[in-house]
C-alpha cells in the first residue's frame, strides 16, 4: 500500500494533465469557428438546402443592425418591431426531428427569438447579458440577432426577403465544424474526472497508510506448555541415536536374558534366571 499510493498520485497527475490539455485545445478551437454568412446587408436572397442526411437542416440565424432600445418607450425593442422578414422554401420541412415531412407551401417560416423567446419583441425588464445576441458580420458591421429561418427545412431552395437590410448565418455548417472539436471536449473532460478519481484514491490510501505506520506492531509467539519442555543438556544425541519405544525396551530387555543351566546353583538362587551379559 505504501507504493500504491504513489503509483495512482503519478498516474492521476498525467491523465489529469493530458486531460485539461485537451479540453483546452477543443474549447480554443470551437472558439475561433466563424459563422457561416450566407447574405450580408442584403433584403432579399435564395439559399440553397442540400440537406445532407435527410433528417432536415438547422437553419438559418437572420441579423439585423440595431441595439435593445425603446425609443417610442411602448415596451417593445424598436429593431424588432421594425423588421418584418419573410422565409418561404421549395421543399418539404420535417416537423418535428425524427417526424414526417410535408410541403409549407407560401407559409412564413421565419420566427422571432429573443431570449429564448418566439415572436417577442417586449422589453425584458431584468438585467441580462446582451453581448451573446451581437455578431461581428464580415464587413465589420456589428449586428444583433432577430430570429431563426427554415429549421429543418429539407433539400430545396429557401427565399428571404426583408424590409429592412439583413445578415444571415446558415447554422449547418458551423454545426458540422463543431463536431470534432466537441467530441475531443467532451473526451478532455471524461479525462479530467478519471484522472481526479485517481488522485482521490491516492489520497484515500495516503492516509490509510500514515494511519497504519502509527500503529504500534503486534507479535504474535507461541506458549509450550511446561510438559512438553526438553532439557537438551540431558540429552545425549549422536549420529545414531534414536527415540526409542519404551515398551520395546522392555521387550527387548526381557529377550536378552538367558535361560541358566539346572546345574548351575548359584543361579538358582536367581530363580533361574541370568541376567544378559553386560549387565542391565
Amino acid at each position: 500500500m505504501g507504493k500504491a499510493w504513489k503509483i495512482l498520485l503519478v498516474s492521476g497527475l498525467v491523465i489529469l494533465i493530458a486531460g485539461a490539455s485537451i479540453t483546452v485545445l477543443s474549447a480554443r478551437q470551437l472558439e475561433s469557428i466563424e459563422p457561416y454568412w450566407v447574405l450580408e446587408n442584403e433584403t432579399q436572397g435564395e439559399i440553397l438546402i442540400e440537406d445532407l442526411d435527410g433528417v432536415g437542416d438547422i437553419g438559418f440565424t437572420i441579423y439585423v443592425v440595431g441595439n435593445f432600445s425603446d425609443t417610442d418607450m411602448n415596451g417593445k425593442y424598436d429593431f424588432c418591431e421594425n423588421t418584418n422578414v419573410t422565409a418561404t422554401h421549395s421543399g418539404n420541412v420535417v416537423e418535428s426531428f425524427g417526424g414526417e415531412s410535408s410541403n409549407p407551401g407560401e407559409k412564413n417560416l421565419f420566427y422571432i427569438e429573443l431570449f429564448d423567446r418566439k415572436n417577442d419583441c417586449d422589453v425584458v425588464e431584468k438585467k441580462i447579458d446582451l453581448s451573446e445576441f451581437f455578431e461581428q458580420s464580415p464587413d465589420g458591421t456589428e449586428v444583433v440577432k432577430l430570429g431563426r429561418a427554415c429549421v429543418l427545412c429539407q433539400e430545396g431552395v429557401t427565399n428571404i426577403t426583408s424590409n429592412q437590410s439583413i445578415w444571415v448565418v446558415y447554422d449547418d455548417p458551423g454545426l458540422i465544424a463543431a463536431q470534432g472539436p466537441g467530441f475531443m471536449l467532451f473526451i478532455g473532460i471524461v479525462t479530467d474526472v478519471c484522472g481526479v478519481c485517481f488522485l482521490l484514491v491516492a489520497f484515500i490510501l495516503f492516509i490509510v497508510s500514515l494511519t497504519n505506520k502509527n500503529q504500534p506492531e503486534v507479535v504474535y509467539q507461541q506458549i509450550v506448555a511446561p510438559n512438553q519442555l526438553i532439557d537438551v543438556s540431558q540429552v545425549n544425541l549422536n549420529e545414531t541415536s534414536q527415540f526409542t519405544d519404551p515398551n520395546q525396551m522392555i521387550e527387548k530387555q526381557h529377550e536378552d536374558y538367558i535361560q541358566p543351566d539346572s546345574d548351575d546353583i548359584s543361579n538358582q538362587k536367581l530363580g533361574g534366571l541370568r541376567p544378559p551379559e553386560g549387565g542391565l
